[in-house]
């Protein structure tokens, strides 16, 4: 991974994303941009959520833009401390539109999570860009501690063809990780094999463990987060949205109830 793109925002996520992108870019000695939506972009995005524009837009605007300096000043400050000089882009338009086209070309866009004011866009982000862009997308939630990269990996493989892209996305983090596991699902009798993961990673210097684990009436989540406590690991790889977007939004879906509830990194590919 040379490249790592990191969203920039005021929500409370800020912070723990911060610390992890500079650890993935230290790790590599990789590159280090950042993104910052536009002010003008912000007070739409308000507008639409609202449902009404403010009593004053001028001066909504200048508020917004003065808080984006002290962000940006802020956020070089912490980077230029860690040892990096990043690079700053600019797209006016909707964050998501905008680091789905700046993620086309770079191995790692950060991004965070949060349940408060603000989560739902937040998750509806990670989504949109994840299921958009070739590259790996790392969200980290609102909480999380220093983001070891190089710390133990689950692996959750379910057979399907974003499962597969999210084992190539992050195979280099996992040739780094201290430990890799791969973990299958029973649910309704139904097993997963783990050979073709394993015999992947394994060409490719990686020595992972397997383990199956019985759903039991659980939800798929619900597991994958207990599999993630039982074994300690630092960050959960996964496929995002191995169905349509619209069919897990009408039924569920792994994806949507993980960004709602974990509260551990995890790696997304589509």
């Amino acid at each position: 991974m040379k490249s790592v793109l990191l969203h920039v925002g005021d929500d409370p996520a800020m912070d723990a994303r911060l610390r992890a992108a500079v650890s993935v870019a230290r790790l590599f000695g990789a590159s280090l941009s950042c993104y910052q939506a536009a002010p003008a972009a912000n007070l739409i995005a308000q507008q639409s959520y609202f449902g009404l524009w403010p009593a004053s837009p001028r001066q909504r605007l200048g508020e917004l833009h003065w808080q984006a300096e002290q962000r940006r000043a802020l956020v070089r400050k912490q980077l230029e401390a860690s040892g990096f000089m990043p690079s700053w882009l600019d797209r006016q338009c909707d964050a998501t539109l905008a680091l789905v086209d700046l993620g086309q070309l770079v191995d790692l866009v950060v991004v965070g999570l949060t349940n408060g004011p603000g989560g739902h866009e937040m998750r509806s982000l990670v989504a949109d860009v994840a299921t958009a862009i070739p590259s790996a997308v790392l969200a980290i939630p609102e909480g999380t501690g220093d983001f070891d990269c190089a710390g133990a990996a689950v692996v959750a493989w379910d057979g399907s063809p974003a499962a597969s892209h999210a084992l190539r996305a992050s195979r280099p983090l996992l040739q780094k990780a201290r430990s890799v596991e791969v973990v299958t699902v029973i649910r309704d009798g139904i097993r997963v094999s783990a050979e073709r993961p394993t015999a992947y990673l394994v060409a490719h210097g990686v020595i992972p463990f397997t383990s199956e684990w019985q759903a039991d009436g659980h939800g798929v989540s619900d597991v994958l987060q207990s599999i993630v406590a039982s074994i300690e690991g630092d960050y959960l790889v996964l496929g995002a949205y191995g169905h349509a977007r619209l069919r897990e939004a009408a039924f569920g879906g792994v994806t949507r109830e993980l960004l709602e509830a974990a509260s551990f990194p995890m790696l997304f590919a589509h």
